[in-house]
């Protein structure tokens, strides 16, 4: 297998996909600011050898930076990470993502609690908000150095209650690590089931133990 070209069919996102002919089940990566979707497909090769029947997919985000050959973002993003700028851009960018998962998942043929929603950075505020309000129960959702944008809004918008992996490394320079602690207590005041991870010695970046956690969750739903 190898990482090839993909976009779900009747969707505007394009993006990357190594799979299976068959998988059995999927990760889904949303990439953080300024990134894009190949740069996360080199945590699917690195699984790849040992989930042999797992497929991983990463959509390129629509908004595109003016610096970089393919620097995108969900959303605008100023750098003093105002919580009304976050709450907004992330509601503006929810219905995009949560067709993509549902395109994605008539793709392949696939149940949605087969899918696990990985999301770093920019990308976990997009899976904290997306997730819990599908009509459709995903398997997992993985967000890691990133935080949860629109608390307040939870309560009455939640619809799903996925299993949530929170991870945050304690060194992270661009998003507070105290959004781990925010993003977890919100969750779980609404009922869900958090499991949060603090990295010793991390920063902004993605560390082995979310990748072992990542495996772990993978290989349960083969």
């Amino acid at each position: 297998m190898s990482v090839q070209p993909y976009r779900p069919r009747n969707h505007e996102l394009e993006g990357w996909v190594l799979a299976p002919s068959e998988p059995t089940a999927l990760v889904v990566f949303l990439h953080g600011f300024g990134a894009n979707g190949a740069d996360l497909m080199g945590l699917g090769e690195l699984l790849a050898p040992q989930l042999p029947s797992v497929g991983f997919i990463a959509p390129d985000a629509p908004g595109r930076l003016p610096f970089g050959a393919n620097s995108r973002f969900w959303f605008p993003l100023n750098p003093d990470l105002k919580t009304e700028d976050l709450d907004r851009g992330v509601q503006q960018a929810r219905p995009l993502v949560s067709s993509y998962l549902e395109a994605v998942l008539h793709d392949f043929g696939l149940p949605p609690e087969k899918l696990i929603l990985v999301g770093f950075s920019q990308g976990c505020m997009m899976a904290l908000e997306v997730a819990p309000r599908l009509d459709v129960t995903l398997g997992h959702v993985m967000g890691l150095s990133g935080a949860l944008a629109g608390a307040d809004r939870l309560a009455d918008e939640v619809k799903a209650k996925p299993p949530v992996y929170l991870g945050h490394g304690r060194e992270d320079p661009v998003v507070p690590f105290g959004a781990l602690d925010r993003a977890s207590t919100a969750l779980q005041a609404q009922g869900f089931d958090v499991e949060a991870e603090a990295y010793d010695g991390v920063g902004h970046n993605i560390p082995n133990q979310a990748l072992q956690k990542l495996f772990t969750l993978a290989q349960d739903l083969t």
